[in-house]
């Protein structure tokens, strides 16, 4: 990705996945499953243009969000990221530049756990 300036870098995402063999229990007992952390990034938001939305809309996609960070081979698609809202989202997809200093796109949609 091209001109991102890394001051724009200023959100802070934790990658990880829900421990289901430790949770902690609510006040009736119920077991709630535990965030783990694998990794923290920076992250900044990223917008589409309307004529992308457009083509999106027409492939039946389903994008809820979409974010900059710096090249980082250890996420991947399908992972989970938290974000500072609080907000849980599933890696759809990254549109990664592997080039010295360069910033990964990546796509994510909303995530609902399935017990």
């Amino acid at each position: 990705m091209i001109n991102y300036k890394i001051n724009r870098l200023t959100h802070r995402a934790t990658v990880g996945f829900y421990d289901d063999d430790n949770p902690t229990y609510d006040q009736n007992d119920n077991p709630i499953p535990s965030f783990t952390i694998l990794k923290t990034v920076w992250y900044g938001t990223y917008k589409l243009t309307t004529t992308q939305r457009l083509t999106i809309a027409g492939n039946d996609r389903t994008i809820n969000k979409m974010i900059a960070v710096r090249h980082e081979e250890a996420l991947k698609a399908n992972q989970i990221i938290k974000l500072e809202d609080d907000k849980t989202y599933q890696i759809k997809e990254i549109d990664a530049d592997e080039a010295i200093n360069g910033f990964d796109v990546i796509t994510l949609v909303d995530y609902e756990r399935r017990d």
